[in-house]
């Protein structure tokens, strides 16, 4: 019984004060796009002060505009460090999407974010940003879930047993 009980402690672990839509940055800083090799590249300034920077690129195998790619952000108040996947960019409207998987920190404490979507607002007649967000879902993934719940199971069953046994 302790043995499911200390598995189920990990899944409130990574819990950290954060909203789930984290704004990184506005108007503003560099973008270099080009769809030939492809590649994007971005940086500037965040909304407190910081600095962000994504890149992306690479031929996919399997659906997307580019291979792979990475996001930073780093700020006084958070930091954002990971890999991007399967991303998209729309150049008649400038918006740039992908899986996100990394970490996000906040006054000491890590997220492991493994299911998140990195957006990106692009202008590309003057190279710029417009907006930037990553949005991440605060659930718990369904294998946490699923062995959470085998545990109990198996608790129940135990319990079962041994009043079966001294009736």
């Amino acid at each position: 019984m302790i043995l499911a009980l200390a598995m189920s402690i990990p899944a409130w672990s990574d819990a950290i004060p954060i909203n789930n839509n984290v704004a990184i940055n506005g108007a503003g800083g560099s973008v270099t796009y080009s769809p030939t090799s492809p590649s994007i590249v971005g940086f500037g300034t965040t909304y407190d002060g910081g600095t962000y920077n994504y890149s992306a690129s690479g031929t996919p195998l399997h659906g997307g505009r580019f291979a792979t790619g990475s996001l930073t952000v780093s700020t006084p108040n958070f930091s954002i460090n990971g890999g991007l996947s399967k991303m998209f960019f729309n150049p008649k409207t400038g918006l740039l999407q992908g899986g996100f998987e990394g970490k996000v920190c906040e006054g000491g404490s890590c997220l492991n974010v493994y299911h998140a979507v990195f957006y990106e607002s692009i202008n590309l007649g003057n190279n710029t940003n417009r907006s930037g967000f990553l949005v991440f879902s605060t659930a718990p993934e369904p294998g946490s879930m699923g062995l959470l719940a085998t545990g109990l199971i198996g608790i129940g069953v135990l319990k079962r047993k041994r009043t079966t046994r001294s009736s």
